[in-house]
């Protein structure tokens, strides 16, 4: 038994923690399995995704895939939005109104990153024939000018109700940040 003590009392603390050297190879252990999990899984994202990658269409694929991607993320944006604002749903012991609000705005910029990777990649696209024209005016798309203008015009809303959601706690009058956000449900329709 003195023994056993004696070789685990440099290893280990009062309390039986690791200390020193010890707790600073225990911290690596799974940043190394996280690096080793994402270097093959990555492989082997890669190995799949080869015949995609060198396809023309990489582009039509990405920004379906991506307008897909931020439309659901966008419906969960205004669906969160209107049940923590909804006056049955009363207080909550679980999350309280900042984390609401953070989960609101990480939302938002998460649909704002998939729509902005959205819209660039079917610009760039020469197969959609959206080009950058069509992408920001509303009606000069040579693709389905009118699905087009209408997402064009919902962009433009999204971002006049991002900015303002934004300026909410500078603006003199809370009204009218009232006002503008919602638009957001006529802007998701």
């Amino acid at each position: 038994r003195p023994l056993a003590g004696a070789v685990s009392a440099p290893l280990a603390g009062a309390g039986g923690e690791p200390t020193g050297a010890t707790a600073r190879a225990a911290g690596w252990i799974p940043a190394g399995a996280v690096v080793l999990a994402a270097l093959v899984l990555g492989h082997l994202v890669a190995a799949w995704a080869a015949p995609v990658l060198g396809s023309r269409m990489l582009r039509w694929i990405l920004g379906r895939g991506l307008g897909l991607a931020g439309y659901l993320c966008l419906v969960a944006l205004v669906v969160s939005g209107m049940w923590f604002r909804h006056p049955w749903r009363g207080p909550s012991r679980l999350v309280g109104s900042a984390a609401r609000l953070r989960l609101h705005a990480c939302l938002a910029a998460a649909t704002g990153v998939l729509v902005a990777g959205h819209v660039v990649s079917l610009a760039l696209d020469g197969y959609a024939g959206v080009g950058w024209a069509g992408t920001l005016v509303p009606g000069r798309s040579g693709y389905r000018p009118l699905p087009v203008a209408l997402g064009t015009v919902a962009l433009y809303a999204g971002l006049l109700i991002g900015g303002t959601a934004a300026l909410a706690g500078r603006l003199a009058v809370r009204a009218r940040w009232r006002a503008v956000h919602l638009l957001a449900l006529p802007a998701f329709g």
